[in-house]
């Protein structure tokens, strides 16, 4: 009895030995795949989706646009002179506008008074040109100058209107094209480059007379 007794207990033993070693080892493979999870997870790639301040610059609405410039145009059969006016612009749409000018300039015959051949009563006469013209603006973008960027568009206008000089009025038609540069949101520069046309016989012969100018303005939007 003494022996089964003893082989019962060593049984006993070896069977709650067996359950404590099970045991351990599984709560050992819980914890290293738990560790082996938490390394993995430091590795994904979490973006920054924090939300920041955007400053949305104010844009005036406003359609209407006034300008003054100056330059120089080349008056055919006159040579060159100074050039100045203002002009009024509606834009109905981002890419049309229209808008009427007056422009005025003098211009003298010295070069046929030295041949005893004055074409004037004095020796300077004031042209002025009026008209009204439509405007498309084409491909808009930035000018750059340093580190600052200004938006910009380059524009076609063509019209028609009126000369006054030497006491007529001639019919005149304008082509021309020019760059506007918005300094601020209700500021821009422009640079312009037009051909003035009317037909004059002030020479005698009765022709179409190419006048080009080119002038630097700048204007407001109200």
């Amino acid at each position: 009895m003494n022996c089964l007794a003893r082989f019962s207990a060593m049984r006993i033993m070896f069977v709650i030995t067996a359950l404590l070693l099970g045991l351990s080892f599984n709560v050992s493979a819980d914890t290293d795949q738990a560790g082996a999870g938490s390394d993995d997870q430091d590795w994904i790639f979490r973006p920054d989706l924090s939300e920041e301040d955007v400053d949305v610059p104010a844009i005036d609405t406003e359609n209407f646009e006034i300008s003054v410039f100056t330059g120089i145009i080349s008056m055919e059969d006159f040579g060159s002179g100074s050039f100045y006016g203002a002009r009024l612009a509606y834009h109905p749409l981002d890419f049309l506008f229209v808008e009427a000018s007056w422009a005025s300039t003098e211009i003298n015959d010295d070069n046929y008074r030295r041949f005893g051949v004055p074409l004037f009563e004095s020796e300077t006469e004031t042209v002025d040109y009026y008209d009204a013209s439509i405007g498309l603006q084409l491909m808009p973008g930035e000018v750059f100058i340093g580190k600052w960027a200004f938006p910009s568009s380059f524009y076609l206008v063509a019209g028609l209107g009126s000369t006054s000089m030497l006491d007529e009025d001639l019919e005149t038609y304008n082509f021309g094209l020019g760059l506007r540069i918005l300094a601020t949101d209700w500021w821009a520069l422009r640079v312009e480059a037009r051909d003035y046309i009317f037909e004059s016989d002030l020479l005698g012969e009765k022709e179409m007379k190419h006048n080009l100018a080119l002038a630097f303005g700048t204007s407001i939007f109200f």
